[in-house]
């Protein structure tokens, strides 16, 4: 099973620090990222532009969740749209 430390240097390689890869121009954009290790199999990730509020409907919010050495990531919603609340990650719906 990997730890949640883990799974977080996995996010923050992935993110690099809140750069992601911009696949449609092949570029790269710079986002905000939030991470919170909510316990110890959930872990919320959160990406929007720089200086975005995190009570603003514009965040992509993924919810990771560790079952033995099993890892569901799944999306606030059910999407990847940049159109979630951060503060709200927890009460959200995830498919």
């Amino acid at each position: 099973m990997p730890t949640t430390d883990t799974i977080i240097d996995i996010i923050r390689a992935v993110y690099d620090g809140g750069t992601a890869l911009n696949v449609n121009s092949g570029g790269t954009s710079t986002y905000a990222t939030q991470i919170d290790e909510a316990s110890a199999t959930v872990t919320y990730v959160g990406k929007a532009a720089t200086g975005a509020a995190t009570a603003s409907a514009v965040w992509q919010i993924q919810r990771l969740t560790t079952t033995g050495a099993d890892l569901a990531v799944t999306w606030a919603d059910g999407d990847s749209n940049y159109n979630n609340v951060w503060d709200n990650r927890t009460s959200l719906s995830y498919n």
